[in-house]
C-alpha cells in the first residue's frame, strides 16, 4: 500500500499538491521550484508515516514501523526512541507501539508539553523500566535535556542536514555517558530516503573537509 501511494504521489501530484500545499498568489517559476520541492516532501512523508495520509487504505503497522519493532524486540531490556517530525506520526507511532508491545511502557512527547514535565516524565515513569519506549518529535526534546538511559534511537524521518537531526540523538549520547548508543536511519531502499541520506554524508564531508582540508 505505501508503494501504491508513493506511485500516486508520483503521478497524480497535481491532486496531492492542491490538498496539502498552498502555491497561489505566486510566479511561475516560483510555483514550478515550490511544485518540486512539495512532491518531494509528499513523497518522503509517505515513506515515513504513509498511515497518517487520508488516501491510505493499508494496514495501521507500515512496513517501516515493522522494521524498527522487529529490530526493538532484540533489545529485551533496553530504552528506545523513536523520532519523527509530526505530531500526526508521533500519534501512529505511539499506537503501533502499544499494540505490537502490550507489556512495554510506552510514552510520546510533543512540543505542546512543558519543559518541566518533559523532564518529569522521563527522570521518573520513563527511567522506571528498563525496557520503555519513548516516541517524539525529534524538535521537542530541548537542548539542554540529557537522556542517558536510552540505548537505541530511532530515526524514521531524515532532516535536510544533519545538524538538525544531531541535536536530537544527541539527547543520548552525552559526555558522561557510560554505556554504548545505537543510531538507527531507517529508510526504504527503493525511495527518496538513501538519496536524501547520500545527500546529508555528502554534505557532512564537504564541512569536514571545509573545516579541516588535512
Amino acid at each position: 500500500c505505501i508503494r501504491d501511494r508513493y506511485e500516486v504521489a508520483q503521478k497524480e501530484f497535481s491532486r496531492l499538491e492542491y490538498l496539502y500545499f498552498n502555491s497561489k498568489e505566486i510566479s511561475e517559476r516560483k510555483k514550478a521550484q515550490a511544485r518540486a520541492i512539495a512532491q518531494i516532501k509528499i513523497m518522503l512523508r509517505i515513506c515515513t508515516s504513509a498511515n497518517t495520509l487520508p488516501e491510505y487504505k493499508g494496514p495501521a503497522l507500515t512496513g517501516k514501523m515493522e522494521a524498527i519493532f522487529k529490530e526493538m524486540e532484540k533489545m529485551t531490556h533496553e530504552r528506545a526512541a523513536i523520532g519523527v517530525r509530526e505530531v500526526k506520526a508521533v500519534s501512529a507511532y505511539a499506537a503501533a507501539a502499544q499494540e505490537y508491545f502490550p507489556d512495554r511502557p510506552v510514552f510520546t512527547i510533543i512540543g505542546e508539553l512543558d519543559p518541566r514535565q518533559r523532564s518529569r516524565l522521563i527522570h521518573g515513569e520513563f527511567e522506571e523500566a528498563d525496557n520503555s519506549i519513548l516516541v517524539c518529535t525529534q524538535q521537542s526534546l530541548s537542548e539542554s535535556i540529557s537522556i542517558d538511559c536510552v540505548d537505541n534511537c530511532f530515526i524514521s524521518e531524515l532532516h535536510w542536514n544533519d545538524s538538525r537531526m544531531s541535536q536530537f540523538y544527541y539527547r543520548f549520547i552525552r559526555y558522561i555517558s557510560t554505556r554504548m548508543k545505537n543510531i538507527f536511519y531507517v529508510n526504504y531502499p527503493d525511495s527518496l530516503e538513501p538519496h536524501l541520506l547520500y545527500l546529508l554524508v555528502a554534505k557532512e564531508r564537504m564541512l569536514r573537509f571545509l573545516t579541516d582540508p588535512d
